[in-house]
């Protein structure tokens, strides 16, 4: 998966990343955290496991194969279409994602 915003966005909206009570502060009052932080790196890889954990799940439901990349655009997908509805996804500038 691409660990970019919009899908750790819709992640910790529906509650299946839970940030720390400081580090939820901080995206929801839209404070910049700063690139290759410790909260920008673990929201990244918590991102990241979550999709995989995902994949794994879903394939064994189905019985074949369901790469995280398709479970990424699943999400990112849904996470455009409900903009107005999402908690305020993590400000950080960094040219790398």
């Amino acid at each position: 998966m691409f660990p970019d915003y919009r899908v750790p966005q819709l992640l910790h909206t529906e509650r299946v990343l839970k940030y720390s009570p400081e580090l939820d502060t901080s995206v929801r009052s839209c404070q910049e955290i700063p690139a290759g932080s410790e909260q920008e790196c673990e929201i990244r890889a918590a991102s990241v496991q979550a999709v995989e954990s995902m994949s794994a799940q879903i394939s064994s439901i189905v019985g074949k194969p369901v790469p995280p990349i398709q479970i990424d655009w699943l999400l990112w997908g849904l996470g455009e279409d409900s903009i107005s509805t999402l908690h305020p996804h993590h400000r950080t500038r960094t040219i790398f994602y």
